[in-house]
């Protein structure tokens, strides 16, 4: 393997991007997008992007039970848990002290913001991550993807059949 291919799966590791590794490596502007490409359909460049990806996972601890511990944590989120709604449609957040360990703190909110209003009044608004998102890839990760089923594939074929008798062939009028 060359120095240039050598930087570029280290590049690629960093960016997750074949044309900007490809770039960052030493390959032209100009010829990045083709140099990228064509490197990662090499199999001594792709073997060595999995060794160090690999690499990666095992120093930051990433495993499969890591993943689907967050996923989870996403999909099944549940704001009740983070606080109470008051009658006034107001919500109080726990504390951190009261927060259930479970929760992960706020691992399963994307933005949080404060703002104090001209009546002095704070206001909190949550983001959580998407749910959906989470759910989908939990389903994939069991098998459970709705569109990749067997049976969900004969469906389509047959809706597909159903639509093609439902059309008319008319014959093109004679030229008389």
């Amino acid at each position: 393997m060359t120095a240039k291919q050598l930087a570029f799966c280290h590049e690629y590791c960093i960016h997750r991007n074949a044309t900007k590794a490809a770039q960052r490596a030493g390959y032209s502007e100009k010829s990045a997008y083709n140099q990228g490409s064509r490197l990662m359909k090499n199999d001594e460049v792709r073997a060595r992007v999995r060794e160090l990806i690999a690499a990666q996972f095992k120093r930051n601890d990433v495993t499969a039970d890591r993943i689907y511990d967050e996923l989870a944590a996403i999909a099944f989120s549940d704001m009740e848990r983070y606080g109470t709604v008051n009658e006034d449609g107001s919500i109080t957040l726990f504390g951190w002290e009261d927060m259930p360990r479970d929760v992960g703190a706020f691992r399963c909110v994307s933005e949080l913001v404060e703002k104090r209003g001209k009546d002095g009044i704070t206001q909190t608004r949550i983001k959580m991550h998407d749910k959906i998102l989470a759910l989908r890839e939990l389903a994939k990760i069991k098998g459970l993807d709705p569109e990749d089923t067997p049976e969900a594939k004969a469906q389509a074929i047959r809706d597909a059949i159903a639509e093609l008798d439902d059309f008319t062939f008319v014959d093109p009028p004679d030229d008389e």
